[in-house]
């Protein structure tokens, strides 16, 4: 199962770490990944003490995608897809061969789709 959780705003990687406890705490192996984060918020030092979970970082960490230039972008594009092929992802599936659970909070911060800001209304 993959949980992904984006958009502006706060509580994506909150709710990303509580799925994760829970799974964790239920005996299922979790990857968790944070894209355009770099691993140092409250709540991943907290997973950081569950066993079986995962964490997946790039090797580079550029900041928020807005404000990256066109070349940290196409480093930073290389660096998640070598991540993402060590942890046993491919592009074409849909569920991480090793892991039960996957949760996934973006630090993004660009241009939310229209779907996405309409959602952000309705929750308001």
């Amino acid at each position: 199962m993959i949980h992904i959780y984006f958009g502006e705003g706060k509580g994506k990687t909150t709710a990303a770490t509580g799925l994760a406890a829970r799974a964790a705490g239920s005996g299922m192996k979790v990857l968790f990944v944070q894209f355009f984060k770099d691993g140092s918020s409250g709540e991943v030092k907290s997973l950081k003490k569950l066993e079986n979970i995962t964490f997946l970082y790039p090797d580079t960490y550029n900041g928020r995608y807005a404000t990256m230039t066109d070349d940290q972008r196409e480093v930073t594009k290389k660096s998640y897809t070598e991540a993402m092929k060590k942890a046993s992802i491919s592009s074409s599936s849909t569920k991480p061969s090793r892991y039960s659970h996957t949760a996934s909070s973006t630090g993004m911060n660009s241009s939310p789709s229209s779907r996405t800001t309409e959602r952000q209304k309705r929750l308001s």
